[in-house]
């Protein structure tokens, strides 16, 4: 008898605050997350128990420490990137004595650029794509092999076969990978677009400038620019 069991994490929105955030310089609005983890047996969970909270910026998505003195609202409009003086009160009352830095377009850039490979890690170890290239693989490559080759008898079919059964598997999984990472990225990837004045094209181009460690990110971007226009 096979025992599956092991450890579920939530993420789980508790409300919204400001913050100066310190990956991009801006003055923004962040969505505070609580994270939450229970054992389970055949994925059946336990009870959660709150293991900590983050915010993420809701202009360059970067994860940050929920900042001292600082209390998650949840009224605070979805829309809504700058804090209004309301906001900053209610939720971080300690920014009302502090001069928000200039806006930086390029460390705002810089920011997203390192979310965006923050969000490509995380899917590839969470492994969502590569588990159904496992089930792609089991259930539809091998047996259309297998199928095959007992119709033919034909080795090198059978080889050619299993070539392309391969290949297609990780197609998909590199499809299926860029496609969960523009879904969760196009919000911010669009917002940083209106709010420092860039196109598509430029923002490839200006992620290109940054070096070799971001050149991921410009080739997801043109990759997937339909998603982010």
């Amino acid at each position: 008898m096979i025992i599956v069991w092991g450890t579920k994490v939530k993420h789980t929105l508790s409300g919204a605050l400001a913050l100066d955030c310190p990956a991009c310089g801006e003055r923004a609005i962040g969505d505070e997350y609580i994270v939450s983890s229970a054992s389970h047996i055949y994925y059946i969970p336990g009870t959660y128990k709150e293991e900590g909270r983050y915010v993420r910026c809701r202009l360059c998505s970067m994860k940050v420490d929920v900042p001292s003195g600082a209390n998650a609202a949840s009224d605070v409009p979805i829309e809504m990137l700058v804090p209004d003086e309301t906001v900053l009160l209610a939720t971080n009352p300690k920014l009302a004595d502090i001069r928000p830095e200039e806006p930086d377009p390029i460390r705002l850039q810089a920011a997203l650029f390192t979310a965006v490979l923050s969000c490509k890690d995380r899917q590839e170890k969470e492994g969502n794509a590569g588990g159904f290239s496992g089930v792609l693989l089991l259930f539809v490559a091998i047996p259309a092999v297998i199928y095959l080759f007992v119709l033919t008898g034909n080795y090198p079919v059978l080889y050619v076969s299993i070539a392309l059964g391969i290949i297609g598997v990780i197609l998909f999984n590199n499809w299926y990978l860029h496609r969960a990472i523009a879904k969760e990225m196009k919000p911010y990837i669009q917002r940083t677009m209106k709010r420092c004045g860039l196109s598509i094209d430029a923002l490839i181009e200006n992620a290109d400038k940054m070096g070799k460690g971001f050149r991921p990110v410009s080739k997801h971007l043109t990759r997937c620019r339909e998603h982010y226009t």
